[in-house]
């Protein structure tokens, strides 16, 4: 029955061949009756007109763009449904779920769908979220089927295999009366502790502020310690990473973002420690300008490296988002 209602997905799966900025590569005829809005994402070839980049021949999709073709989302912003096609030669990804607590962003099940380019035949993978009654998770069953234990207040304490070993161990405590501490153990199937996370977090924002890890590589003891730090309205300005080992050598390196008007990511800045302790040797440098709607939101996002600071440099490529909106029906 499961595999029947997955399946009738491809019916509404339609390739339209067009060109040419913002205009639809794919449509999805079922709506989500949850769906707020639809996204549909494109990649472009820059080209210079008259002092503005503007939209060329279509490209294929970056691999390491986590951004889906097609994607429905709710009123909380929670993905409903998503068609992702990455380029045409590596299958398409049909992905839909469903959350018993949307507000929460808490879900329900989740249903993947691989379709073969070359014979069309499917692959289908679920996983399904298993709550009481108010919410707190209990098992995960899929691929890999997961238990969990709790305290008294609902926080995850033991995450056990289908075996019921423990495979992560959670423990929490208070340092301050804004700060939590959260240590997390990773366990070998022999019971050995193979990994272990400290994580500093603000009670109030549920932000993460600091994490360190230990664990063994090739018998030997690193280190790798994150800093979190964030603006006013809560935005990761900073990213400091450190990794030492047990001779004491330490490499590192600090991400900066800066936001525009808008709230959207205007810079990202990736840097190398020197030896002296200073961070002035760029790896990464993006640059982003955008366009947006009446709605405020981008549909439009020209995309610039910039570590060579070359101010005369073309862009990488240009993102597009046609986006459609959806009145909710309340019962």
């Amino acid at each position: 029955m499961k595999t029947q209602k997955l399946t009738t997905l491809l019916v509404f799966f339609a390739i339209i061949n067009s060109s040419g900025c913002l205009n639809k590569i794919e449509n999805l005829h079922k709506v989500p009756t949850e769906a707020k809005k639809r996204i549909i994402t494109s990649y472009y070839e820059p080209i210079l007109n008259d002092g503005s980049w503007i939209c060329g021949e279509e490209l294929e999709k970056d691999d390491y763009s986590n951004l889906p073709d097609t994607a429905y989302y709710d009123e909380y912003d929670n993905l409903l449904l998503s068609i992702t096609k990455h380029n045409p030669k590596l299958n398409t990804r049909i992905k839909k779920n469903i959350y018993s607590l949307p507000a929460e962003s808490k879900l329900k099940s989740e249903s993947t769908i691989y379709i073969n380019k070359e014979d069309l035949s499917e692959k289908i993978e679920e996983t399904e979220y298993i709550r009481d009654s108010k919410g707190i998770l209990l098992q995960i069953k899929g691929k890999e089927n997961s238990f969990f234990t709790h305290d008294a207040s609902g926080f995850i304490t033991q995450e056990l295999d289908i075996n019921k070993k423990i495979h992560e161990s959670f423990s929490k405590t208070q340092s301050t009366n804004t700060l939590d501490v959260v240590v997390k153990k990773t366990y070998e199937t022999s019971g050995e502790i193979r990994e272990k996370t400290t994580y500093i977090i603000n009670r109030n924002t549920k932000k993460n502020l600091r994490e360190t890890t230990e664990y063994k590589s090739s018998g030997e003891m690193l280190t790798v310690d994150i800093i979190y730090y964030y603006d006013s309205s809560n935005r990761l300005t900073s990213r400091d990473w450190k990794r030492t080992e047990s001779s004491n050598y330490t490499i590192g390196n600090k991400t900066e973002y800066r936001y525009n008007f808008q709230g959207d990511i205007e810079s990202i800045t990736m840097s190398t420690q020197n030896k002296n302790g200073s961070y002035d040797s760029k790896l990464i440098s993006h640059k982003y300008e955008y366009e947006y709607n009446k709605k405020g939101d981008w549909i439009k996002k020209v995309v610039f490296n910039i570590a060579d600071k070359n101010i005369n440099i073309k862009p990488l490529y240009i993102i597009t988002r046609e986006i459609d909106y959806f009145d909710i029906k309340k019962s």
